[in-house]
C-alpha cells in the first residue's frame, strides 16, 4: 500500500516589496533557492545570496510544496511524477484501482487572523490561554467589527492543466465570494495575501505559494495616529503575513 504525503508540513512565505522572489530554504541552515519567474527552480537549485532586486526592493520568499510517495520499494519516499502509475483504494467498494497521474489539483486556503487573536506574550499560549488572556484590539468588542480584523480571501485552486484549474491564482479582494478584508487603512490598505502557482519540473507537479506585498496599515485615526509603540501588539495595525500549514 502506498502512502502519499505533502512536504514540507509547514512552509513560510515572507513578504517583500519587489515583484521578484525566491524559494524558501528547504534544509536546516540552508540558504534560499534561486528560481525563475514561473516558480521553477533554476538548474542545480543555486542558493540565493542577494535578497534585494536591482532597485533595492526586498524580494519575496515563496514556499514550495511537493508530493512524496512511500511504499515498500521506497520506504524513505520519492517525489510523485506525472505519468506515474498509482494504485488507490476505493473506499466505497474496497477495490484497488490502478491509474496514471495526469495532473495534480492544489487547493490552498490562506487567512490572517492575527489581529483578532490573543496578544503576543513570549511563550504564553503554548498550552492554551487563560480565561483572562487579553485579545489584540480588545477595545473592539462587537463580533461583526472583530470579523473585520480577519483577512480571509477564501480558497483558490491551481493545476498544470487549464481543464482542471488555472495554473496561477491570487488571494486578492474581489476574487472569491464571502471574502473578509479590512476597511481602508493608513498608510496602506491590505488588499491581498499573495498568490499561488502550479509548476512542473522534472515531471514533478509542485505548488509555489507567495506571500503578500510588504504593506501594512492602521485603522486608528486622529491626533498621533497611526503610531507604533512596541515590536508587537500594536492595536489597529494589520499585516499581510502568512504562515502556511500543509496544503
Amino acid at each position: 500500500m502506498t502512502a502519499y504525503k505533502i512536504h514540507p508540513a509547514i512552509g513560510l512565505a515572507r513578504v517583500g516589496n519587489s515583484s521578484e522572489f525566491y524559494l524558501g530554504p528547504e534544509k536546516i541552515g540552508g540558504l534560499p533557492i534561486d528560481c525563475n519567474p514561473d516558480g521553477t527552480a533554476k538548474p542545480g537549485e543555486p542558493p540565493v545570496t542577494a535578497f534585494k532586486d536591482k532597485a533595492g526592493a526586498i524580494k519575496r520568499q515563496a514556499a514550495r510544496f511537493r508530493i512524496f510517495a512511500y511504499d515498500a520499494k521506497t520506504p524513505d519516499g520519492r517525489e510523485l511524477q506525472i505519468g506515474e502509475q498509482i494504485q488507490v483504494l476505493q473506499q466505497s467498494s474496497g477495490q484497488m484501482m490502478t491509474g496514471t497521474v495526469a495532473d495534480v489539483v492544489w487547493t490552498v486556503y490562506l487567512a490572517n487572523k492575527k489581529a483578532s487573536w490573543y496578544e503576543f506574550d513570549e511563550t504564553s499560549g503554548e498550552h492554551g490561554y487563560a480565561p483572562d488572556a487579553v485579545l489584540r484590539n480588545h477595545d473592539i468588542t462587537d463580533y461583526g467589527l472583530r470579523q473585520n480584523l480577519i483577512i480571509d480571501p477564501g480558497p483558490q485552486s491551481v493545476a498544470l492543466s487549464p481543464n482542471n484549474a488555472p495554473s496561477s491564482a491570487k488571494f486578492t479582494a474581489g476574487q472569491n465570494p464571502n471574502q473578509t478584508f479590512p476597511p481602508p487603512l493608513i498608510p496602506n490598505s491590505i488588499t491581498t495575501l499573495g498568490e499561488v502557482m502550479a509548476t512542473k519540473q522534472d515531471q514533478c507537479a509542485r505548488l509555489v505559494v507567495l506571500g503578500g506585498n510588504g504593506n501594512s496599515g492602521s485603522s486608528k485615526t486622529g491626533a498621533g495616529e497611526p503610531h507604533i509603540q512596541t515590536f508587537a501588539n500594536n492595536d489597529g495595525w494589520l499585516f499581510p503575513t502568512v504562515r502556511l500549514p500543509r496544503t
